[in-house]
This record gives structure tokens, sequence and C-alpha cells, in this order.
């Protein structure tokens, strides 16, 4: 704690906690305080209790919040003496707020102190040069997780009936019925098909204000996009790039290129661990409306893709930096080798997490019945087929929690034009 006075600090819990036993205002305000925020174990004790007892509509008194400390078993911790001194020293109910605001910055001043000795024992080990990322990507954490100041008008918990009676709020679309703000997508496929081409098309669309398949404009000025590609080198990613750029509508918003961020990483990334705060840094450094990574496998090196854990430790990394800048998600990823029966599977290769993590899941097949016809047409015509899929089905993997307007079906455009558009237009995704 430093030089913080520890009466004083003491003194606040005291009074938020004898303003809970008093009434519903001081009830209202410990519900708004954790357990971290209090110092003291005794007065840390007793708030848990009484929070319990309030979220159960049971009146935390001073016969309630001894029987319910004894039934924990911790009546050797909180005498009852102790409970009436809160009562007898309690300030007026409507002193609460500003002693749960005292409660708080005691804590925030606490919590960052304890933070910046553990990073400092990190720091001071012979090899820390060598864990700084991971070091740093741990400080970056339990600052993150260091409570913000305290609310008097911070939002309640709310009830079901509080939120039907909220005001619907607006839909936050970028693209309309297509890439919604803050919203995770997983898009899989296997090897060659095109789906790198895809996302990119995605990403350009986006900044340019333009719906990528119907490719009318939606947006005045477009959207902040970055993008991380771990596979593709500068020149592979400067010709698509190109390629793309070449067949925009002419509608599009000015500047869209200089709206697309990019970092190109071949060599891979471990965001979950020593890359971490690199990920962070970048973000912040554009504030993105759209994030594309990939492909997945790549975004956590040194880590096993298969274990449940790892990937869960890649998807919070994710979800930080998505939360913090309210960024739709678009992650590229493989799908499983398929076995001698049946067709590949389009779900994404490795943990069965990515099943439940997006809430938009698409996997590229290519359309078998009209690249037969392709096939007998240049057979016909005396010309060579292409050495790569022109038609690909999308196949949902992930069932859709609202109505999205995906073609169910790509091919390739015409010269000029966007690399992908639909050959089915807008019916939905059909179904793995």
């Amino acid at each position: 704690m430093g030089n913080v006075d520890i009466v004083r600090v003491t003194n606040a819990e005291k009074a938020v906690l004898g303003c809970a036993l008093a009434g519903d205002i001081g009830r209202a305000v410990l519900l708004q305080l954790g357990d971290e925020d209090f110092f003291d174990p005794k007065s840390q004790l007793v708030a848990s209790v009484m929070r319990d007892m309030i979220r159960r509509n049971v009146p935390p008194d001073l016969i309630t919040v001894p029987a319910e400390i004894a039934a924990r078993g911790k009546s050797h911790l909180v005498k009852a003496t102790d409970l009436h001194d809160l009562v007898t020293f309690a300030p007026p109910t409507m002193a609460a707020p500003y002693y749960a605001a005292q409660v708080r910055d005691n804590a925030r001043v606490r919590l960052t102190h304890e933070a910046g000795v553990r990073l400092a024992q990190m720091t001071n080990a012979d090899d820390s040069a060598d864990d700084l990322g991971e070091a740093l990507a741990r400080h970056a954490d339990e600052m993150n997780a260091i409570p913000a100041p305290f609310d008097v008008e911070a939002e309640q918990a709310r009830t079901v009936h509080d939120l039907l009676n909220e005001d619907e709020e607006e839909e936050c679309w970028m693209i309309p019925d297509v890439i919604e703000r803050g919203e995770r997508i997983v898009i899989t496929g296997p090897e060659g098909l095109g789906k790198s081409t895809v996302i990119k098309q995605l990403a350009c669309c986006t900044a340019a204000g333009v719906d990528p398949w119907s490719q009318e404009r939606v947006s005045r000025d477009g959207f902040r996009v970055l993008h991380i590609d771990t596979e593709n080198s500068r020149r592979q990613t400067r010709r698509n790039y190109r390629w793309i750029g070449a067949g925009m509508p002419a509608n599009v918003a000015p500047g869209w290129q200089q709206r697309i961020n990019l970092h190109i990483r071949t060599e891979g990334v471990n965001l979950a661990g020593r890359d971490r705060a690199w990920f962070h840094q970048v973000a912040a450094a554009c504030s993105p409306d759209l994030i594309v990574l990939g492909p997945a496998y790549k975004l956590m090196t040194g880590l096993d893709p298969n274990k449940d854990a790892d990937v869960l430790s890649l998807l919070a990394a994710i979800d930080e930096v998505r939360t913090r800048h309210d960024s739709a998600v678009i992650i590229e990823a493989h799908s499983p080798h398929g076995g001698e029966i049946g067709k590949r599977p389009v779900r994404p290769f490795g943990s069965s997490v990515w099943l439940r993590w997006p809430e938009v899941g698409f996997g590229f097949r290519v359309d078998e019945e009209q690249e037969g016809n392709l096939r007998e047409l240049a057979k016909h015509q005396g010309s060579r087929p292409l050495n790569r899929p022109s038609y690909l089905n999308l196949v949902q993997w992930r069932g859709q929690r609202e109505d999205r307007d995906w073609p169910s079906g790509i091919t390739w455009g015409p010269s000029g034009g966007l690399p992908w558009v639909p050959s089915h237009i807008y019916p939905a995704a059909r179904a793995a």
C-alpha cells in the first residue's frame, strides 16, 4: 500500500458497510463494489456476505448477517461487536457513494502498486529480456483488470423487465446484413481455393464503404481496417491488393487504401503470449472498425491448435482488442483434411472451441456440379481447364444467430471487376 493511510482506508470501507446495513441506498452502492475493492479482510468478508444476501433478496441486518457468516464457518473472523460498530458509526446513507468512491480509489492505487511490483520482479531476472513481451502482456492484463473509478450514476444490474422496457438500439452495421460492428466471423476452407483473396476483398470493400457482394455504396466515409497477414509475402500481398483495387467499383469512399493498416508477419505471431502487447499497440494506433487476421494457426505459434486452453487464450487476446475498439473481426482458418470417405469438413482445423466462438462461420467448398460443367465445356472447346476452381459454395458450419445476406455460392468475377462475385444472389448459405 506504500504510504497510504491504512486507518482512512479501513474507515471508508466500514462506512460503506454501515450504510448497506442501514438502508437500500447503501445496498445499491455496495453491489457496485467487488471483493478486490476491499483491503481489510474482515470488511471483504462482510461485503461478500452482504452482497450475496442482497442478490437473494435477504435483507442484511444485525441478525441475518452473523447467521450467514456462521453458516460459512467464518464466525471466528468477524465478531458480533464488529457488526454493531458498523451500524453505530455509520454515516447517513446518502453519504454511501462518497465513501464508495474512496474505497474504489484506494483499491485502484493498491492494485496498480501491486502490479508494478510484480512487473519489477519479472524484469529483474537475468533472462528477463527474453520474456519481456510475455511480462508486458501479463502486466497489461493486470492493468486492464483494475476497476474504473467509482461512478455514482453507473448502470445497476438489469432485469429482463428492464431490458424489455428499454428503447430499441439501432443496429450498428458496417455492411448492412453482412458485417456488424463487434461481431466475430470465421471463414474456413482448404488451401488454394482463394479464401485469402475473398478476405482481402472484404477488407477493401469495408474500407471503401461498399457492399462486397452487391457492390452498392453503404457508407459515406468507409471504415478503418487492421489487417495482420501471417501467411503471404509482401510481393504476394501487393499483387493481391493491386488486383482487388483495380476491380473496385467507381462509387467507393475516397482514400480507402489509406484506411487499411497492414502488418505482414509471415513468421507467425503469438497473440496469446509474446505478441499480445504488440497486438494492443498496433490496434491502438488505428482504432480499427474491422480486424482481419489469419490464418488462425499462425496466430498462436508455439501453442497447440488442438488444445482447448491454448485456443481459448488466443481468442481471449483477440476479444480484448475487439471489445476495446468495438471492432468486427474476420479470421481466416484452414479446414481439416478429410478422411477416405465423404467430403472434406468445413469446420475450422483444431480445437472445437472454434465452433462456439464466432457469430458467423462459413466454409468454402468446391461446387463440383459447376466445375464439372466447366470441364465439359473446356473438353468440347479443346481448351485446357483452369488449374483452380472457379465456383465455390459457402457452407454454414456455425448456426447463424441472425439472418445474414451472404451468398450461398461465389464465382470468379468478370475481367476488370472484383475477383469474387455471387454465383447465387443472396439465398442463405446452405448448412453443412
